[in-house]
């Protein structure tokens, strides 16, 4: 977990958090003028081969999780005020659960003939 703040003219260049777990941001400041997210969406539209951008309206409080493989970027802030941001990277682990079943009562008198 890490916390930022974009001043004037402060952006953020274009990255992804590895290709496991998820990736989220929670907007502490955000004011007029104040720069979202932007999402890229890996694969271009199949129709006309763009680039796929994601402006999500989000609003001071909001929080985004998203897959951490999505690329994203923040944009200049343009507020004279500065733009403040907690963002964490939360990656999943699995267990593998053996399960032990004892044997039925018919399957105990099977293997003892």
């Amino acid at each position: 977990m890490w916390s930022a703040s974009y001043k004037t003219g402060d952006y953020h260049p274009y990255h992804s958090h590895g290709n496991k777990g998820l990736s989220g941001i929670i907007y502490l400041t955000l004011k007029d003028k104040m720069p979202h997210t932007v999402f890229v969406n890996a694969d271009p539209d199949w129709t006309t081969g763009h680039t796929q951008y994601y402006d999500m309206q989000v609003a001071e409080g909001d929080m985004v999780i998203v897959p951490s493989h999505v690329g994203h970027f923040t944009p200049h802030n343009l507020s004279k005020q500065a733009k403040k941001i907690v963002a964490f990277d939360l990656n999943i682990i699995a267990h593998t659960c053996l399960l032990y079943t004892s044997p039925s009562p018919r399957d105990r008198t099977r293997s003892r003939m």
